[in-house]
Formats: structure tokens, C-alpha cells, sequence
């Protein structure tokens, strides 16, 4: 736990040389902007360069995956059955019923 707060120190303290950013110049924080953009840039072209393969990937495997669903798909029967011939059962009447859960209140009630 320890650890954990002394991590968190270090954090809040980076997060407060952030602060200081703001309390610089224009002109500085324009230079630094200017520096910065080629990180900027690789990051931003490392999530696209992402993005492309996870396309490509798309585009090859989902229609060879849906060819072998429809190749592999098991036969559907054609015969059609009534719902009343599979369970027969003469002179049957549907029942309503309402399930409660009981509290201790109404099995003292009972008792």
C-alpha cells in the first residue's frame, strides 16, 4: 500500500510540472508545440497504420468466415409440425399462477 501512495506522489507531482506549462509564454509554448509535432505525428500515424491493418483484416476473414458458416451450417428440417401433435393432451386447461416470495411476516401470519 505504501508503494501505491508513493507512486501516486510521483504522479501528482508530474501532473504539476504540467501546471507550469500554462504559466509559460506564447512564444515558448509555441516553440515546444513545434517540437513536440513529430511525436504527435508518429502517434497519430501509428493509430492509423493501426486502424488500416485492423481494416484488412476485416475485409480478408469476414467473407471466409461467413462462406464456411453457410458451407458448414447443419440441414434445416423441411417437415412442418403442429405444436398440438407434438404434446397431445386431451381436455388440458391453462393455468395462471403468480409466484410470491414469502417474508417472515406472512409465515408467522400462517403459523
Amino acid at each position: 500500500m505504501a508503494m501505491a501512495w508513493e507512486q501516486g506522489q510521483v504522479w501528482i507531482g508530474r501532473m504539476g510540472r504540467l501546471r507550469q506549462l500554462t504559466a509559460l509564454p506564447a512564444w515558448a509554448r509555441m516553440i515546444l508545440m513545434i517540437v513536440a509535432l513529430p511525436g504527435i505525428l508518429a502517434v497519430a500515424l501509428s493509430v492509423l497504420a493501426f486502424l488500416v491493418s485492423l481494416l484488412a483484416l476485416l475485409v480478408l476473414t469476414v467473407p471466409v468466415y461467413r462462406l464456411l458458416g453457410v458451407l458448414t451450417q447443419p440441414a434445416q428440417p423441411q417437415t412442418e409440425v403442429e405444436v398440438g401433435t407434438l404434446f397431445p393432451r386431451a381436455g388440458a386447461k391453462r393455468v395462471d399462477a403468480t409466484v410470491r416470495d414469502a417474508s417472515e411476516a406472512d409465515i408467522k401470519r400462517i403459523e
